[in-house]
């Protein structure tokens, strides 16, 4: 059984205010029945990514980068699947989702922001059917 913690995730306010892309890491460590806590950003270990969202496993490890904490995570919670496949499509996956970000961020037309939630509806029930041909 993986370690359910204490994880940390750093992220601006602690989330207080708002929770960004702080939003997915605390999805999955609530979804795991994790023990964490959400800290300020200024408390985060020096050196240990560029910007927030940041996240100390219990191993004392610490990790940024969105998707890469989302992947962590996954795998650490067995949320991932096993054998390659699963693991390039999660990946793949978590890529399209940081240029779906990118685009609400930049203020992209409707029409395109509804193919990315086609795109997802799509592919993730066709993977849930467990065929990645």
């Amino acid at each position: 059984m993986p370690a359910l913690g204490p994880f940390v995730l750093y992220y601006h306010t602690a989330c207080t205010v708002f929770w960004g892309r702080a939003i997915a890491p605390v999805a999955i460590l609530k979804l795991a029945g994790a023990e964490y806590a959400i800290k300020p950003m200024p408390e985060s270990p020096s050196g240990a990514g560029f910007a927030v969202p940041m996240v100390t496993f219990p191993g004392g490890y610490t990790i940024s980068q969105t998707p890469v904490i989302v992947h962590s995570l996954g795998k650490h919670f067995g949320m991932v699947g096993s054998g390659d496949a699963d693991d390039f499509v999660s990946n793949q996956l978590l890529a399209d989702s940081a240029d779906f970000l990118g685009e609400i961020f930049a203020g992209k037309p409707g029409i395109i922001l509804n193919n990315y939630i086609t795109y997802y509806f799509i592919s993730l029930t066709y993977r849930h059917s467990g065929s990645y041909q």
